[in-house]
């Protein structure tokens, strides 16, 4: 509708009428200007536009760069809050992969021993229990 009235203003208009669904919409823009002018518009074609957003992967990440080592966590293992999952070894220093929530593992993404980056990706979560 605010486009059909500034359409109507910008191009010297003084009457807009919107005929939409069966609602009947009049509006005098500006009687003095210039003599009566109208334009009507019938119907307003409306997409509708659908969106759907996949949420993103859970995932447990590398709280530093270093080497995993594993804590032999499978597919399927479930865990709590708190659980230790593997560690990282970065110059000697063991630091712990810890359960944030509770889930169970979708999917191993690096082997024991692999390098690893800072906040890389070290299992895939499935759904929370």
């Amino acid at each position: 509708m605010r486009l059909a009235l500034r359409t109507a203003r910008e191009h010297g208009f003084t009457q807009v009428r919107l005929k939409v669904d069966g609602a009947d919409f009049r509006a005098v823009l500006d009687s003095e200007a210039m003599p009566p002018t109208t334009i009507e518009i019938h119907s307003v074609a409306v997409a509708a536009i659908e969106t759907t957003v996949s949420p993103e992967p859970r995932v447990i990440e590398s709280p530093t760069v270093g080497y995993f080592r594993s804590s032999g966590i499978e597919v399927g293992h479930a865990f709590e809050p708190g659980d230790v999952l593997g560690q990282v070894e970065a110059m000697g220093i063991m630091n712990e992969v810890i359960a944030e929530g509770s889930g169970t593992i979708e999917s191993v993404l690096i082997e024991n021993d692999e390098p690893v980056q800072y906040g890389q990706a070290i299992f895939a979560l499935g759904a929370s229990e």
